[in-house]
């Protein structure tokens, strides 16, 4: 026999796709052209990992993670015949599963990959990337009337009727705008644009803009005050609402006056993007069977733990302490099931929680027995973290999964908490219960995080700064995560002279070489207050900070811009007191409100 056989592989799914939260019966057909013998056994697996990149240059990193991993070893008996061989294999897909994504630095790519095991030959093998496609849905329509807010703009007001908010790929966003003040007021068009967003959750949970598709009103169908109905249609490959703690997309509608030579003011609208295939029925009043009773029970649990309610799917979300909740309904064919998701900030332990598989051997020292024997769990952490001893993770881990030896499909990671649970029954008090059981898991989950005595350890190196750490983190209502050490939540905010408030959110991590300390980096969110484009640009093509950053040079090494809405500031050197590095985040802020073009208000006058 050749050392290199040939084999040519295909896949076969049931309609060409792979449909999530539904069982995969396909077939791996191989054509032999001549028999090969020696043929142990065929590989196959299911794989869906994440990517999103960060800086350029020396700075450039990308951090990677895998969401699903199905393995399967198919027997062989010796010799493979020459001829065609189908072999079926069952996959069974969760319905969180993404579709592939391509967006801003960052995608999710869905790949099978098979390989034939020839023993002493080289074995034939090639990967398929198959097309996966979320849930479909059938949702009432939802229909909106909302108003641009005061600041929008100082003369215009805009009002914006939907039909409904839940729309399909390939629809109809459909509704009607009118203006009031608009006559006197300078711009050139309305402009509605339907954005894609993408929120890297598994990492710095940075939000990026990805595809957009517009639809423009000239100024003059507008100025008279008319309603002016619309229909944008959304393109068939746009991509889905879909959310795995990873990276979750969003749809909007943003909704702009186009001025000429000024910032065009916006405000956006939720839109609950489903695949192809969903169907929106009804109206508001008239709703589907089970949608009110859904909206009673979303209702009866916002108000019995203080959440909000969410866009169906989404029961209630809302925040406990540094965590971040989220309930989802997502029933199990003819069970009733809902999906947790938990997000909290990163614990920097490069944990990674998957099913046990057949060829995994031993148990997870570092799990609960009670997880043992379901789950296998590895550590990755990232090179420039310092250590931490196993006992300390084993402890973290098994408070974070208290409580979850009845859920399903249990994912862990350094940022993210996610299961699933059946419901007995679609009672209000059953639902209400299982609410109040996530709030004590988010509780738990926080305690973990912020447990000074037996709980996550600070490093050794730096021990003696741990309670100036504490006070910092106390002093700004923020969350020490003492691995690295990190403080998330810090925030400044300002009044501006004409009383609108200004804020950004920051996150303190230090930076650390051969376990030693060299520095931090503030992570900034400005979703509140974006950098503007022209600065942003021209701040990512300087090689150094650029004449108009000039003023941070005394407090920042490199300013990192990731977008508008997001920045990293590199500090060099090391204060054993961390609140010195506030200065320099203070500085950034003032600096940010003197190129936004606003001041304020206990500003010196001039």
């Amino acid at each position: 026999m050749a050392l290199f056989p040939k084999c040519d592989f295909s896949v076969r799914v049931p309609h060409g796709e792979v449909r999530a939260g539904q069982r995969l019966d396909g077939t791996v057909v191989l054509q032999v052209e001549e028999a090969i013998p020696r043929a142990e056994h065929l590989e196959l697996a299911f794989i869906t990992k994440a990517w999103a990149g960060y800086g350029s240059g020396k700075h450039r990193s990308v951090k990677r993670a895998t969401l699903f991993h199905a393995p399967f070893t198919l027997g062989i008996s010796g010799t493979l015949g020459a001829g065609e061989h189908a072999h079926p294999f069952v996959v069974d897909i969760p319905p969180w599963l993404p579709p592939a994504y391509s967006g801003n630095d960052c995608g999710i790519e869905n790949t099978i990959k098979v390989r034939l095991d020839v023993d002493w030959a080289r074995d034939p093998k090639t990967n398929f990337s198959p097309k996966v496609v979320v849930p479909r849905g059938q949702v009432v329509a939802t229909p909106l009337v909302i108003r641009s807010h005061p600041s929008f703009h100082e003369k215009v007001i805009v009002e914006v009727s939907l039909k409904s908010t839940n729309v399909v790929q390939d629809g109809l966003i459909e509704g009607s705008i009118a203006l009031r003040g608009a006559q006197s007021a300078r711009f050139d068009a309305v402009e509605l644009t339907l954005v894609g967003s993408s929120t890297i959750a598994m990492s710095r949970g940075d939000h990026r803009r990805g595809h957009a598709s517009r639809f423009r009103i000239e100024a003059d169908r507008v100025k008279d005050g008319n309603n002016v109905p619309f229909a944008l249609r959304v393109p068939a490959d746009f991509p889905p609402t879909f959310k795995n703690g990873f990276i979750d997309h969003d749809v909007m509608l943003e909704v702009s006056l186009d001025i000429p030579w000024a910032s065009d003011p916006k405000f956006a609208i939720p839109i609950q993007l489903w695949t192809s295939g969903s169907s929106v029925e009804g109206s508001f009043s008239a709703a589907v069977v089970g949608s009110d009773r859904s909206r009673i029970i979303a209702r009866a649990m916002a108000r019995a733990i203080g959440f909000e309610e969410g866009t169906h799917p989404v029961l209630v979300q809302g925040a406990v302490g540094p965590t971040k909740a989220r309930i989802t309904d997502s029933p199990r064919g003819s069970q009733l099931c809902v999906d947790v998701d938990i997000d909290f900030p990163s614990v920097d332990l490069g944990i990674e929680l998957r099913p046990e598989r057949l060829l995994d051997l031993g148990k997870s020292p570092l799990l609960p027995k009670a997880l043992a024997s379901r789950f296998m769990l590895r550590l990755k952490p990232e090179a420039d973290v310092p250590p931490v001893e196993d006992a300390a993770i084993a402890s973290f881990v098994e408070r974070v999964t208290r409580g979850l030896e009845q859920a399903s499909d249990i994912r862990l990671s350094d940022h993210h908490l996610g299961f699933s649970l059946l419901v007995n029954d679609d009672s209000q008090d059953s639902f209400v219960q299982l609410a109040h059981f996530v709030v004590a898991r988010a509780r738990d989950v926080a305690g973990a995080i912020q447990d000074s005595v037996g709980g996550l350890p600070f490093p050794a190196a730096i021990v003696a700064s741990r309670d100036s750490w504490v006070a910092m983190a106390a002093a700004h209502e923020a969350t020490l995560v003492p691995v690295r050490p990190s403080i998330a939540g810090i925030v400044l905010s300002a009044r501006l002279l004409g009383g609108d408030e200004r804020s950004l959110r920051a996150t303190l991590s230090s930076v650390w070489k051969e376990n030693v300390p060299t520095g931090v980096e503030w992570s900034v969110d400005l979703r509140a207050m974006p950098l503007p484009q022209k600065l942003a640009d021209e701040i990512k093509k300087s090689e150094g900070l650029p004449d108009a950053a000039s003023s941070l040079k005394a407090y920042f090494s490199e300013v990192e811009v990731h977008g508008p809405e997001a920045v990293t500031l590199h500090a060099s050197g090391w204060h054993d007191e961390p609140s010195a590095w506030l200065s320099g985040l203070e500085a950034f802020f003032a600096w940010l409100l003197e190129a936004r073009g606003e001041r304020r208000s206990d500003s010196p006058y001039r």
